[in-house]
């Protein structure tokens, strides 16, 4: 049986944050560490210009509550321009998740994901700040997969999902339930709007509620991605050597 207990957990999805010396300056999404310190994430959440002494860095987790600081190294987007991005890390997961080989057509499986949403942050004596991480594992399942409208302008292949993914999730794994396959990775969450009508007192009153489906990038998306820290090869054929 797989061990999701939380040292392990939080040893292989790692909190990113943005680093100016040896002080945290902010908290930036979640992401995976996998095999040969691959690192992926979402780009949305790596994307700022840095300057000066800035940098991306994840929080390893080291004896007790504390968390060692690490570089993310030959960070880049995906060269396809989807939001994803890859690094390397100089670490080895805690829990060995692998890439799903498929089904890609998800709809009704249960999935789950970790990530660290809803970060606390507090300033610190040094001049940056100090970070509360609430870990959270989160579960639910695929209601389909369908081409999403990103705001970006370009539509997006993706999962979505009856689960929630709040602000921290992005960049987090998306794993089929019963083992440690990663589907996808999560990237935000789609409003539906839906508007009710009925009649009251010879007056038709119109109430619009919203109903918030969680996002991720696929298998198929995740499986093709390439950088220079994969060697220009598909990130899951570049894992298999």
């Amino acid at each position: 049986m797989a061990d999701l207990s939380y040292p392990s957990l939080a040893g292989t999805v790692l909190p990113i944050f943005l680093v100016e010396g040896d002080k945290a300056l902010c908290f930036h999404g979640s992401g995976l560490l996998l095999d040969k310190g691959i690192f992926v994430t979402c780009w949305h959440c790596v994307s700022a210009s840095l300057s000066g002494d800035r940098r991306y860095t994840v929080a390893i987790p080291s004896t007790g509550q504390e968390c060692a600081l690490a570089d993310i190294k030959k960070l880049e987007r995906a060269a396809s321009g989807a939001d994803l991005a890859i690094g390397i890390v100089d670490a080895v997961p805690k829990l060995r998740l692998i890439l799903a080989p498929g089904p890609f057509e998800l709809m009704g499986h249960d999935v789950w994901s970790f990530g660290y949403p809803y970060t606390d942050q507090k300033p610190s004596n040094s001049g940056g700040y100090d970070f509360t991480l609430n870990g959270r594992i989160l579960r639910g399942y695929v209601t389909r997969t369908f081409l999403y409208d990103h705001p970006s302008g370009q539509q997006v292949e993706s999962y979505e999902l009856d689960m929630p993914t709040p602000s921290g999730m992005s960049g987090a794994p998306l794993v089929l339930r019963g083992g440690l396959q990663v589907t996808g990775i999560l990237f935000g969450l789609h409003d539906v709007e839906m508007v009710d009508a009925e009649s009251m007192g010879g007056h038709r009153i119109q109430t619009t509620r919203v109903v918030s489906f969680g996002l991720a990038h696929t298998a198929k998306t995740l499986r093709a991605v390439t950088t220079s820290a994969t060697k220009g090869m598909p990130l899951a054929e570049f894992l298999r050597q």
